[in-house]
């Protein structure tokens, strides 16, 4: 049955964040179906923050002797490899629940705004918002990410680490994994419902608005309050609650990406990367895997947001052919040439923190970052591989010269 309003519809996906420690707000249908933050955070706050320490230093200490136990050989260019891809796994974490915490008073204010123009928007169009497909697609990507690292994940680390003496030690550390990925995938999740709606809220306004060939001017002032107000939650809320996160997830998928293209890369030449040639075939399964999950998560934040950004775009250019429109001299009159005017010079993007737009271009961007980065690995590889060499052919130059007369 699909969801008959916007806090039916991202209330559970709120409530597996809260259970993750990287959302502190909640539904509380007793308070006029709104969102609420709950007392007494602190606690729950820092024993997060606590124990996501203690398993990432955990974590990041035994990347060393984990690349030992695989490799049975020491190399300082592997240790550095994966311990990067660690600690930007660990800092996207930490910056999941930090950010939950010291915005949640802006998440709140995203989720309960967007209750408010969905009520006024059924009064304004005398029916209700139909949440159909953005429904099943929430659904089916929680079910997908659910069975996704609870069981096809974790039963592939299970079987791989059962070769090793350390099992306990390096399933602590695979838990940390399917944990902080489960939170990315949460978090993705709430980001492209809440986008998703609000696309559908402009979807509406700008079909009412086409519909409508003589609104009155208190009617047409609605429409036009409506989308200010989502433009607002687009510019503000959005990038303040998700901006950095974006930042940190491209960061993470550049590294694990460009690291697991490497590895394949060098278990099929003459370099003998030595993780990858004694991997199991139950890694090399997981290595695509996650590629292919890191993939999925980037396309659905850029495409979610450029859609969005879009829909945002023509509701906006379809507002402005009211400005010649023929209005009574009102108070509602003006402030709608107010909008008008304000309209004109808005920006009307969802941003990462100021650094860039999340839009389509983040895939180009994210994906040449990678072959970039792929193609720094090699070179760096490769010089390890002949200063190696290079330092064995002088040892056996000493020594053969030593021995002869």
């Amino acid at each position: 049955m699909a969801a008959s309003s916007f806090a039916e519809l991202i209330r559970p996906m709120i409530n597996t964040a809260c259970t993750l420690g990287i959302s502190y707000v909640k539904h509380c249908p007793s308070t006029s179906d709104r969102f609420v933050v709950p007392k007494s955070l602190t606690i729950k706050f820092g024993f997060w923050i606590v124990t996501l320490l203690a398993i990432g230093c955990y974590s990041l200490i035994r990347t060393k002797q984990d690349v030992l136990e695989r490799s049975q050989k020491e190399s300082y260019f592997d240790y550095v490899l994966f311990f990067v891809s660690n600690m930007m796994l660990v800092l996207t974490v930490l910056q999941m629940v930090y950010y939950g915490y010291t915005r949640k008073h802006v998440q709140l204010e995203l989720l309960n705004s967007t209750i408010d123009i969905e009520r006024e928007l059924t009064v304004l169009l005398k029916r209700k918002i139909n949440y159909g497909v953005i429904a099943r697609f929430t659904k089916w990507l929680t079910i997908w990410t659910i069975f996704f690292y609870v069981i096809i994940m974790h039963t592939l680390y299970v079987f791989d680490h059962l070769r090793y003496n350390t099992f306990i030690l390096m399933y602590i550390e695979t838990l940390l994994l399917l944990y902080a990925n489960n939170c990315i995938e949460f978090t993705i999740i709430i980001c492209c419902t809440t986008q998703m709606t609000l696309c559908r809220y402009l979807k509406d306004l700008m079909n009412a608005l086409e519909t409508k060939k003589l609104p009155l001017a208190s009617e047409l002032y609605m429409y036009f309050k409506l989308i200010d107000r989502i433009t607002v939650l687009i510019n503000f809320h959005l990038s303040q609650i998700y901006g950095s996160f974006v930042v940190f997830h491209c960061m993470y998928v550049l590294f694990e990406s460009a690291s697991i293209w490497f590895s394949f890369l060098s278990a099929s030449s003459s370099m003998q990367f030595q993780i990858v040639n004694e991997e199991s075939n139950l890694m090399l399964v997981s290595y695509i895997l996650w590629f292919l999950s890191d993939s999925k998560n980037v396309l659905l934040v850029a495409i979610s947001s450029s859609l969005l950004q879009q829909k945002v775009e023509e509701t906006a250019l379809c507002t402005r052919h009211f400005d010649d429109y023929r209005l009574q001299n009102t108070r509602a009159a003006k402030q709608i040439q107010k909008f008008l005017l304000k309209n004109l010079h808005q920006k009307k993007k969802f941003s990462a923190c100021g650094f860039f737009d999340i839009d389509n271009t983040v895939i180009y961007m994210v994906f040449s970052s990678i072959v970039t980065y792929l193609v720094i690995l090699i070179q760096f590889k490769q010089l390890e591989t002949d200063l190696t060499q290079a330092g064995d052919g002088y040892n056996v130059t000493s020594n053969v010269s030593t021995v002869q007369p």
